[in-house]
């Protein structure tokens, strides 16, 4: 038996185990350095919601509260927290690898995840 025992009760964000690895580091995330290139982002990320809301998609719900996590870091916090988005994004990430390539809600979610840098 392994001897090795960490208690992360009330740690957010802890990844136990061995060979753990986040898919996005924080510094690769990038946020808008102006106001007006971070409200492009809130709206891109409004139109996301938005075409997510008229879809079917398996597990809609979960990615819409991702990407609505997002939306609030972005608009609400003078300095957001990059690792907090970056793990909001590969959440809904992880759903919307299911919606149809090519179609609108796809393209949205792509030029989404491309204005922070990152692909989907």
């Amino acid at each position: 038996m392994d001897q090795r025992k960490y208690v992360a009760n009330n740690s957010a964000n802890v990844m136990q185990g061995d060979n753990h690895s986040n898919i996005f580091r924080a510094g690769d995330i990038q946020i808008g350095s102006t106001y007006t290139e971070k409200k492009a982002q809130v709206e891109k990320v409004e139109e996301l919601i938005a075409e997510l809301k008229k879809s079917d998609l398996k597990g809609q719900q979960d990615a819409i509260r991702h990407i609505e996590n997002v939306k609030e870091e972005l608009a609400d916090s003078e300095s957001p927290d990059k690792s907090q988005i970056g793990k909001w994004l590969g959440k809904a990430g992880s759903i919307l690898t299911v919606a149809e390539r090519g179609s609108a809600l796809f393209l949205k979610a792509k030029s989404v995840f491309d204005s922070f840098g990152i692909s989907l």
